[in-house]
């Protein structure tokens, strides 16, 4: 795990270096940034598009920046970093996916807890921190420079994480585009919900007064293909006393013991969330004998 104080005495980001004061937010079709991701092998992996409307080609991307936001996180917004075998702040391959000539590194304000993540072309990168030449994972320098042209979209930046941080989703991206910060919110691609299906598979009886039921639950989703499944819920049409189920909510289970009333009838949900956010639910009934 890279530490802390490593990000604090490098420069933050090439943001921070053009003496720019000024952060337009919101630039409409100068500049949109898609993200679509995915659950993976136990990880979730970031993955964005960008299409350049602007009129300059685009050197550099930051994510997890909102320069307006003067909270503890100096306009930092992500959580979650990205764990990486490098040993210096430049994200490793393994971890991030970058064009031809550029590189990733995790940058921390200082006195924040919380990041960004910046992409930067490498020919840009030596020049705005030279200081840092050298270090493990720095971009390499092509000829001529690998810039993101007018009127192109590039769909080669992702970065993996260990688990989710809706700031990766729901945050901005910041560009340097005519002398100027250009700020705007990040787009999910992925706005449709997993579909959920559930049925149920297995009645027990561990006594006369309980049933255990056994459920065969499934997501599917249009980009992600692993949605976390959790039990979201078990409720009845009537009030429920002390011990009259036994279900772990909240977690990734297919059981549910309710206790046996005649005229009953208990409701039991399960929901997937896939990357993007989106949640997808399936309720099934039992009448309870």
């Amino acid at each position: 795990m890279i530490k802390k104080f490593t990000f604090i005495l490098t420069l933050t980001c090439s943001l921070c270096f053009h003496g720019a004061t000024e952060a337009k937010t919101d630039a409409g079709a100068v500049v949109s940034v898609k993200v679509w991701p995915h659950h993976r092998g136990g990880f979730v992996t970031y993955k964005y598009t960008v299409t350049n409307s602007s009129l300059q080609a685009i050197d550099s991307m930051t994510i997890g920046f909102y320069p307006l936001d003067t909270s503890d996180g100096r306009g930092a917004e992500i959580t979650v970093a990205p764990l990486t075998q490098s040993k210096s702040f430049w994200l490793s391959p393994e971890k991030t996916t970058s064009p031809n000539g550029w590189g990733a590194a995790i940058r921390y304000p200082d006195e924040s807890s919380k990041l960004m993540i910046e992409w930067i072309e490498g020919n840009k990168e030596h020049v705005t921190h030279p200081s840092e030449a050298g270090v493990q994972g720095m971009p390499t320098i092509v000829n001529p420079p690998n810039l993101l042209p007018v009127g192109t979209t590039w769909d080669t930046f992702s970065v993996t994480v260990q688990k989710e941080d809706p700031a990766y989703v729901n945050g901005h991206a910041t560009f340097f585009l005519d002398g100027k910060l250009v700020t705007v919110p990040i787009k999910k691609g992925d706005s449709t919900p997993p579909t959920v299906s559930a049925s149920l598979q297995q009645i027990t009886h561990p006594n006369p007064v309980f049933s255990t039921l056994k459920f065969s639950v499934s997501a599917l989703d249009n980009y992600d293909s692993a949605p976390p499944i959790i039990l979201e819920s078990v409720k009845s049409d009537q009030p429920l006393g002390k011990g009259d189920l036994s279900a772990q909510v909240g977690s990734d289970v297919r059981l549910a013991t309710v206790r046996n009333v005649k005229g009953r009838t208990y409701f039991i949900t399960f929901s997937a969330t896939d990357a993007s956010g989106n949640v997808g639910r399936k309720t099934l009934s039992y009448a309870s004998p």
